[in-house]
């Protein structure tokens, strides 16, 4: 992954979509025996050894409504699972316009020690208008603006503040910064006053040779530590969850030895204020 690795975890991981499914028999011949979740959660392998042919075959099962595979996608389900399909929830929403600050440590290992980089940025966002700026501070200065096009298309432009460059392609969907809805509910967690919310996502770890990765967004809804996950009072009157940090940790596995880990600290998440001023393209563009 690149510098942007921030943006790409919290702003560009949320709008990633699932690629399409092994074919089974070519899944299980990965890795060994055990029950795995398809990649979009829907159903789950059943990974076993026929013991009249001593071949590993795969069955399939799909989950039923309102259920998915709760055993994210790579690991295997654990033992005292005895059926992967479980009731889940989706995150709750992020606000709809705002402005974030945030700062980020990335440290990347590899057999030949380890290197820390870091960086910071701001992103201001405006569903009403479908406008959105990304702000990356690192060796140099560089945004991402999206802003309405022509039709139901949007217009994407990276600038290089520094080089006065300006570089735009057309996108069909909207960016909208969300938790992703496949990640799963894993109870709550104190990050200094606040009681956060934790999500997380798993992938990799069918067999030893794959890569791992494991990510967690943390969010509050701003009160204090003794919020409840459903307040009593529901919609306009109930606060809304913001996010507080994203933390990612990747590993190569055996090949390359290589991994990565990464703290995105929210410093400040201001609902409902945006410069429009601050999406509007610099003139050199």
């Amino acid at each position: 992954m690149k510098i942007r690795l921030s943006v790409a975890l919290f702003f560009c991981l949320l709008h990633c979509s699932f690629a399409d499914v092994e074919e089974p028999d070519d899944f299980c011949d990965e890795g060994p025996p055990g029950k795995y979740c398809l990649l979009d959660l829907s159903g789950w392998h059943d990974c076993h050894v026929d013991p009249s042919t001593g071949k590993m075959v795969d069955k399939i099962y799909s989950c039923a409504p309102n259920t998915r595979c709760a055993c994210f996608y790579g690991p295997s389900c654990p033992g005292f699972l005895d059926d992967p399909c479980q009731p889940y929830q989706l995150p709750p929403p992020t606000p709809s316009k705002y402005t974030l600050y945030y700062n980020a440590k990335r440290t990347d290992c590899s057999p030949q020690g380890c290197l820390n980089t870091y960086y910071s940025g701001r992103q201001v966002q405006s569903l009403t208008e479908y406008k959105k700026r990304d702000d990356v501070y690192a060796k140099f200065w560089s945004s991402v603006f999206v802003l309405p096009g022509n039709g139901s298309s949007f217009l994407q432009t990276n600038v290089r503040w520094d080089m006065k460059q300006c570089k735009t392609q057309q996108i069909k969907a909207f960016p909208e910064t969300e938790i992703p809805p496949y990640f799963s509910y894993n109870g709550t967690i104190k990050i200094g006053y606040r009681l956060c919310e934790k999500w997380i996502w798993k992938t990799g770890g069918h067999n030893a040779g794959q890569p791992t990765s494991f990510t967690a967004y943390y969010i509050s809804n701003q009160t204090n530590a003794g919020q409840q996950r459903y307040p009593a009072v529901s919609g306009v009157d109930a606060d809304p969850f913001v996010p507080v940090m994203v933390e990612t940790i990747a590993n190569s596995g055996p090949v390359g030895k290589t991994s990565f880990h990464l703290v995105l600290n929210i410093t400040a998440f201001l609902i409902g204020e945006v410069d429009e001023e601050l999406l509007n393209l610099p003139e050199f563009c």
